[in-house]
């Protein structure tokens, strides 16, 4: 079988892919040639195989990737919470003089 490009498949295909490898494992067949069916890497259906010891048919399924929302953010959630609470109870002319001081900081 000639390599396939896993990004262009999609999620359902991918984890067809990873099931009939752990079918073929179960079987007999060495995490080589399982590697050279499906035309990956042998470190790939290690990785396959570790992960559904650990999960079971669960961890066949993709993980989400990417960087979480909460990483991107610049405050902690205390600092919105703080900030959202001057706005709330301060008076706009106050909120100058709040500035100041934390910039002084």
């Amino acid at each position: 079988m000639e390599k396939l490009d896993f990004r262009r498949l999609s999620s359902q295909e991918r984890l067809s892919y990873r099931k009939r490898a752990i079918s073929l494992i179960k079987s007999g067949k060495t995490k080589k040639e399982v590697s050279l069916i499906f035309g990956v890497r042998p470190n790939t259906v290690c990785d396959w195989w570790k992960q559904y010891k650990l999960q079971g048919s669960k961890g066949l399924h993709d993980s989400k990737r990417g960087m979480k929302s909460e990483d991107k953010k610049v405050l902690s959630l205390k600092q919105e919470h703080q900030i959202q609470n001057l706005i709330l109870d301060t008076m706009p002319d106050q909120l100058i003089n709040t500035a100041v001081k934390y910039r002084n900081i």
